[in-house]
């Protein structure tokens, strides 16, 4: 949503708008295909009920695609290029967030960031303010935290866009 906001009016929004959601569902089908195709592969091999087998978050991304990537030729480079395709994805995510609340920060409350005079100092001080906000997830913890956060903050930023 944000970075619709930085289109012109003239630009042609309909031929992204039909893009990126069928690229992004084509992808998310083929990556669903190949992790549960594997899951059900290694349940039948290693005699393993599917429900024992992780099926989403960190376990997922750190246990069976790697388990995956063990499983074929070229483990080194496939794995490689599966931890900078996680670091990617995971920069990308926070970028697109931070963009996303700042932008709508400075609309909602812009009386906020004319205080700070330049606009710099604005975004290092919400910069800033999200970093301190974030070390929940460093503290003992945190694995709770995060598990609350991705089960009920997911869906309340759904609602909140709708």
């Amino acid at each position: 949503m944000y970075y619709a906001t930085g289109r012109g009016r003239r630009d042609k929004i309909i031929e992204a708008s039909l893009v990126v959601p069928i690229v992004n569902s084509a992808t998310s089908m083929y990556a669903a295909l190949t992790i549960f195709s594997f899951l059900g592969h290694i349940s039948v091999v290693k005699d393993i009920k599917i429900e024992e087998i992780a099926k989403s978050g960190p376990d997922l991304l750190f246990v069976a695609f790697p388990g995956l990537l063990n499983q074929i030729g070229g483990t080194h480079f496939f794995s490689f290029v599966f931890f900078v395709m996680c670091i990617c994805l995971g920069v990308d995510s926070v970028f697109g967030f931070i963009d996303f609340s700042m932008k709508w920060f400075e609309v909602q409350f812009p009386t906020v960031f004319k205080m700070f005079g330049r606009q710099e100092y604005a975004r290092a001080a919400f910069l800033f303010c999200n970093f301190l906000f974030s070390l929940i997830f460093c503290l003992q913890g945190g694995q709770w935290v995060f598990d609350m956060f991705d089960g009920y903050a997911g869906s309340m930023q759904l609602i909140m866009c709708f």
